[in-house]
């Protein structure tokens, strides 16, 4: 926000992936994670994660030119930049219950930052997102979804405080928030 606010305007689309990549450096203090994409990117993924990997690749953002056909580049490099997640965090959290692997929503979060930057550059965004603290995202995607959980109830908490009748208009007609809400925060 500061770096937006120092320029005194908008950021082009073209500029997101650059704007985003600053943000991730200027609050990591570990080693460029870019540089270790293409050791994880390599490794052998476990079989349950591939498989679970492959089966989201098709259904992400098929109605971009980018995604829409099988195996092109843009699916190859989710898959790749997928793969190194789960690689990383086999390497990174030794506690088996403490990982999320791959979980689906990760396809479409490293599919929006792949239309703005490349493989490597994705992954270190992703794994900003994922890891640090501020934005905690293996909170909303870890096993049993709690982070997640915990946002769709505030915003429940919110709706229902703020917009009140529209809350009761759709708890009425049984649409709940966990309904609509749950693929948006992940990839909000």
């Amino acid at each position: 926000v500061e770096l937006l606010q120092n320029k005194g305007r908008k950021i082009s689309p073209t500029e997101h992936g650059s704007f985003w990549l600053k943000i991730v450096r200027a609050q990591s203090n570990s080693i460029v994670l870019s540089k270790r994409y293409w050791k994880y990117k390599n490794m052998k993924t476990p079989s349950d994660m591939a498989d679970k990997i492959s089966r989201d690749i098709g259904r992400t953002y098929p109605e971009s030119k980018l995604f829409q056909y099988d195996n092109s580049l843009c699916q190859q490099e989710l898959t790749n930049v997928l793969h190194a997640w789960v690689n990383f965090e086999i390497e990174y959290e030794k506690d088996e219950n403490k990982r999320c692997g791959y979980v689906q929503g990760m396809n479409l979060l490293v599919g929006h930052l792949l239309q703005h930057v490349g493989e490597s550059l994705s992954f270190e965004i992703f794994l900003h997102l994922m890891l640090n603290k501020q934005y905690n995202f293996s909170a909303l995607l870890e096993p049993g979804m709690s982070g997640t959980l915990e946002k769709v109830n505030y915003l429940s908490e919110l709706s229902q405080r703020k917009c009140g009748f529209l809350f009761s208009c759709l708890t009425k007609n049984n649409i709940l928030p966990m309904t609509f809400s749950t693929q948006w925060i992940l990839t909000l």
